[in-house]
C-alpha cells in the first residue's frame, strides 16, 4: 500500500457462510438442531469468542465493489456483517432460523466430551496475544 506505482485495495475477509461453504461452518450446530437434540453443549471460551462473519453474497458484492470502483483505491476494508456476535449468539441466531427450541449450554472445558473440546485455544488470554480480541480480552 506505501508502493506509489502499485494500486491495491486490501479486504480483510470474515468466515465466509452460506451456499457453497465447503467448510461447512454452521453444519456441526444444524445437525443436532434437526436432530432435535435438547442442547447444544459450547465450550465456554469458544461461547464468549467473537468472530467476523459474511453471507457469500455480500462478501462477493464487496469484492466487486472494491475491484471496480475507483474509489476502493488505496483502501483497506474489513468485510463482514455489521455486528459481531459471539459464538453462543451465533448459535442463537441459527436456532431461530431453524426453528429449534433448545438450550445452548456453555461449560468449561474439562466438563465437556472429548469430542466437543475445542481444537483451538479460544480463551481471550490467547485471542489477546494473536491480535485478535473476543468477549472479555482487552489489549
Amino acid at each position: 500500500m506505501n508502493d506509489p506505482d502499485i494500486e491495491g485495495t486490501v479486504l480483510r475477509l470474515p468466515f465466509v457462510y452460506g451456499p457453497g461453504d465447503y467448510q461447512h461452518r454452521i453444519f456441526e450446530f444444524l445437525k443436532r438442531m434437526d436432530d432435535k437434540r435438547p442442547a447444544i453443549l459450547l465450550d465456554q471460551d469458544r461461547a464468549n469468542w467473537r468472530w467476523t462473519w459474511g453471507y457469500v453474497e455480500d462478501v462477493a458484492a464487496a469484492i466487486s465493489s472494491a475491484a471496480t470502483d475507483r474509489r476502493a483505491t488505496g483502501r483497506i476494508y474489513n468485510v463482514c456483517e455489521k455486528v459481531s456476535l459471539t459464538q453462543a449468539e451465533r448459535v442463537d441466531a441459527i436456532a431461530i432460523a431453524a426453528g429449534w427450541n433448545g438450550r445452548i449450554v456453555a461449560l468449561a472445558g474439562d466438563q465437556l466430551p472429548d469430542h466437543l473440546k475445542a481444537a483451538v485455544d479460544f480463551s481471550p488470554r490467547s485471542n489477546a496475544a494473536n491480535g485478535c480480541l473476543g468477549a472479555g480480552a482487552s489489549a
